[in-house]
């Protein structure tokens, strides 16, 4: 799921395992993706800056991307690769 709007509807469906934000998110973004992450126990990593976490991901700018897959999202967790990895390459 990417974009704001596209992780919000797949956290309300239940289909979001882990949420990655942008560093430099705005304020919207943490205000609507972030609580409602957290308010269903999904865990929230802080990623690169938008523009890099959009480049890896195929887009241009991109404030928020949800992981569906459960596995995926617990290696990504457990890795912490959103936060060290992306930003170094950054």
């Amino acid at each position: 799921m990417l974009g704001t709007a596209g992780v919000r509807a797949g956290l309300q469906r239940g289909e979001v395992a882990l949420v990655v934000v942008a560093a430099n998110r705005s304020a919207r973004t943490g205000d609507k993706v972030e609580r409602l992450a957290r308010g269903r126990g999904v865990p929230v990593l802080t990623g690169p800056l938008d523009e890099a976490l959009g480049k890896r991901l195929g887009r241009t700018a991109l404030q928020a991307a949800g992981v569906t897959d459960g596995r995926l999202a617990a290696g990504i967790a457990a890795a912490g690769i959103a936060a060290h990895v992306w930003q170094q390459e950054g």
